[in-house]
This record gives C-alpha cells, structure tokens and sequence, in this order.
C-alpha cells in the first residue's frame, strides 16, 4: 500500500529512494526526451496536483487553474496535450463518469496512477487515496473500459455496469458521519440503477449492513482482493 509492487523493491532499505529513481527514469525518458518537452517544471506540477486529487472528479478547467495559481501561465489545449503525454507513458490512467454525457466525459474525470508507491511520493498521510487507488487497478486489470466511477449529487466510486457491482472505498467507516455518506453515496446509486447489493470496502473493517431494500458488504481490502 505504501511503496507499491515493483518486485525489487524488497532489495532497497529506502524505498522512496528506490521509487523516485523509477519515477525519474520515466519523467525524463518517457515525458520530457521522448516528446521533446520544454517546461519541466509545469509537468512535475501537473502530476503533484493529479496525485492530491486522485480519488476526487477533476476538470482540464480546475487542473488549469490550480497551476495559473501557482503563477504559471498555462491553457487547457496545453493541459490535455500533457495528460495524453501521462497517459501514454502509462503514468496514470483516466476514469469516466458513466451518468455523464459524452461532452462531458472528455473534461471531467478521475486520474490514477500506475503504482501506489509513485502515488505515495507526491501525498503525505492520505491513506484513502492509496487504497483507492489500488482498488482501481485491481479493478482496472480486470474491466479496463468497462470500468467507471458513478456521480450525480453524490459519488460512487467505482461501477461495473456489465456486472452491476457497486464498489465504495474509504479507509475506516468507524467514524458514524463517514460511515453515513458512503452509505448514502451508495443507496442514491442502487436505488437510481436498481441493484440490491452492493461493496465498501476498507482497510481492516468487516460488516454488513442490510435495510429493507439494499444490503452493502463492508470488507477489509485484503479480503476483497483475494475473492476477486
């Protein structure tokens, strides 16, 4: 969950060191040298700004103006350009929102990276977005573009609508105002898609919660990953 699943890494006591030094190799092999691009530092600021927001929708609009507020000059044209650059060197990937309409699934998505350990070097102490992010490639794996995250008023995560699954992630749902908004993130959802079941999974928390209509599996990850 922290440095990933490059298989040497068990051979490095620093493993960020380890992982800065791939994540450098692609930078400057796959980014910058292979498509010849100039301003360093806008892509490594555009990567650090897709890792805060990786387990949140984003817009080419909101990517744009978090950079201009550092005090870069940048437009949207520039931004897709550089994101097709990530995703060519399977930096990260996208997600679409399958209730949007086409338009709109072209500006607005979720971003994920190749590895929770590359992940880990631009965040501090956010868990839940290193969950989800594993939760998505093992799904990604699985589906590829049969995959989504489900957003109207609320958000589900991720939806497999061949499958009809469901899937939530939040680290702990100890706490009752959490717990009560991926639940109700959840219901909206099966309600609008009529599914009766549906999965939250968590990093260590077991249970299942059943009402008149709907039953959701709350399921530590590791469990979860080996079932499927």
């Amino acid at each position: 969950m922290l440095y990933g699943g490059f298989p040497e890494i068990l051979k490095y006591q620093n493993p960020k060191e380890y992982l800065s030094s791939i994540f450098m190799k692609v930078f400057y092999g796959d980014l910058i040298a292979r498509n010849r691009l100039q301003n360093e530092q806008m892509i490594k600021l555009l990567i650090k700004k897709l890792a805060e927001s990786v387990n949140n929708e984003t817009s080419i609009n909101r990517i744009k103006n978090l950079i201009i507020s550092t005090g870069q000059k940048v437009g949207s044209n520039t931004i897709t350009e550089y994101l097709n650059h990530l995703f060519d060197a399977y930096l990260i990937f996208p997600l679409n929102n399958y209730a949007s309409n086409i338009s709109e699934r072209e500006t607005k998505k979720k971003y994920y990276f190749i590895d929770p350990g590359i992940l880990n070097l631009f965040i501090i102490d956010q868990p839940t977005k290193l969950l989800e992010n594993i939760v998505f490639l093992h799904l990604n794996r699985h589906y590829k573009e049969r995959l989504f995250y489900f957003k109207r008023k609320l958000e589900v995560d991720f939806y497999v609508p061949d499958e009809k699954q469901l899937i939530q992630v939040s680290f702990s749902v100890a706490d009752i105002e959490t717990k009560k908004r991926e639940t109700n993130a959840l219901e909206n959802a099966m309600r609008e898609l009529k599914i009766k079941q549906a999965t939250l999974i968590t990093y260590d928390e077991e249970e299942t919660i059943v009402t008149d209509d709907y039953s959701i599996q709350v399921i530590p990850i590791w469990q979860w990953l080996l079932k499927t």
